[in-house]
């Protein structure tokens, strides 16, 4: 039988066994975040034509628009940028001809009777949607979308 004094010192015995052990088994994390791999989508077609709404992006993930281009010799139709579930953009070319001098994610120029538009420097956290809106058919000289998307 144990008597009071061991039972004591058991316990203190063990309170600094543990503490020892604590000390002992403190480990020091690193904390090491790996980002998903980024791949670059370009999406390029020549001479399309469109009569409907098109869509040409509709992604999940988070990334960067390096560019988008559009070349016809209309200007009768609509862009619709969606960026993290938000409208960036949705407006006539004549819209984005006008605004293009105020704002540089905004590019519009007229060169040998083709009207081009680009849209560039945009970031998406979570998803990124773009759609073309005829207002009738045309044919889109060439159409230009490179973005990095993890």
């Amino acid at each position: 039988m144990f008597r009071r004094r061991d039972w004591a010192s058991i316990i203190v015995q063990a309170e600094l066994t543990g503490e020892k052990v604590a000390e002992a088994g403190k480990i020091e994390y690193e904390t090491v975040v790996k980002e998903k791999p980024k791949s670059t989508k370009v999406y390029e077609v020549k001479d399309v034509t469109l009569d409907k709404n098109s869509v040409f992006v509709d992604v999940e993930g988070y990334g960067k628009v390096n560019e988008v281009l559009f070349r016809t010799d209309s200007k009768n139709y609509r862009i619709l940028i969606i960026v993290d579930g938000k409208e960036t953009f949705n407006d006539t070319y004549s819209h984005f001809e006008e605004i293009s001098k105020f704002i540089e994610k905004v590019g519009t120029k007229t060169v040998g009777g083709y009207h081009l538009i680009s849209f560039t420097d945009i970031s998406f956290s979570s998803s990124l949607y773009i759609r073309v809106e005829p207002s009738e058919s045309m044919i889109f000289k060439s159409v230009f979308i490179s973005y990095v998307v993890s």
